[in-house]
């Protein structure tokens, strides 16, 4: 309904509380019967009108959805497509198997102005070409103050970005005006461009704090970091309070990386 090409119906139901009843299989689901799985629920529009995201609320009751299989080249891909003002809270996802295109995330492909997502985990696989992140692809709040918030999330996933500009992290591919507090992550991060635990890219006014990134490997021929990759706008309150595994093998362009700066207000932990 929140996909819909009508937009009375997209507004009856995009911003509407639904709460999670009993865990659920999607191991079988493909709405399409053309071996792409999952629909995505809200759909990205450039610009945004007419606006398709997800708005309302979804509980997920601390109930599972389970076997989630997402294989779409055209991106966007993950339980929701995109949300904006809108929060995903109390859901767990167990043996996703997310084969996306550029947005690609186990919550959400892309989580704009507003949206928080609380309380979640993932556990699978995810993979993409830019931005692919276990809970959510690229985290973009706007410079005005609307930030996208990641809490009390974890993910044990491996995670694959392949764009020729790809961004992968355990908890988002990319974040940008927005924070991430209280996550871990475990398992393998692999990323064309930018490779974190935590994060790909830590980008304009956004943070990460409370974090642990608990990942055996990290591999990028580009940026890395054990938490995340700073750009050039991050500012230096970025990282505060993050721990990392010590034993995390860092793998930059081919050669494993002995870090010796690790500290819990730097990329490193």
């Amino acid at each position: 309904l929140v996909n819909s090409d009508d937009e009375g119906t997209r507004d009856a139901y995009n911003d509407k509380y639904y709460k999670l009843t009993a865990d659920i299989d999607l191991s079988d689901i493909d709405p399409n019967e053309d071996g792409t799985g999952w629909v995505p629920i809200g759909k990205y529009r450039w610009p945004e009108t007419p606006d398709y995201s997800f708005k309302g609320t979804f509980d997920g009751n601390h109930k599972i959805i389970s076997g989630l299989y997402i294989n779409r080249t055209g991106g966007f891909s993950g339980v929701f497509g995109q949300i904006s003002e809108a929060t995903i809270k109390n859901l767990g996802l167990t043996d996703v198997n997310v084969q996306g295109g550029n947005w690609s995330g186990g919550i959400a492909a892309l989580a704009l102005t507003g949206a928080s997502i609380e309380n979640c985990f993932v556990t699978g696989l995810v993979s993409g070409g830019q931005y692919v992140g276990g809970i959510a692809g690229f985290a973009n709040g706007t410079a005005s103050g609307d930030k996208v918030s990641i809490e009390n999330c974890y993910s044990n996933l491996i995670v694959t970005s392949t764009g020729e500009l790809g961004k992968s992290g355990g908890i988002a591919g990319s974040i940008q005006y927005g924070s991430i507090n209280n996550c871990y992550t475990t398992g393998n991060i692999a990323g064309f461009q930018d490779a974190g635990g935590i994060s790909g890219r830590v980008g304009s006014k956004s943070t990460i704090r409370n974090c642990a990134a608990l990942n055996e490997k990290i591999i990028a021929p580009a940026g890395i970091g054990r938490i995340g990759v700073s750009s050039d706008y991050t500012g230096t309150d970025a990282f505060s309070n993050n721990i990392a595994f010590s034993g995390m093998k860092v793998v930059l362009d081919g050669t494993e990386q002995a870090i010796s700066d690790g500290a819990a207000d730097n990329k490193n932990g």
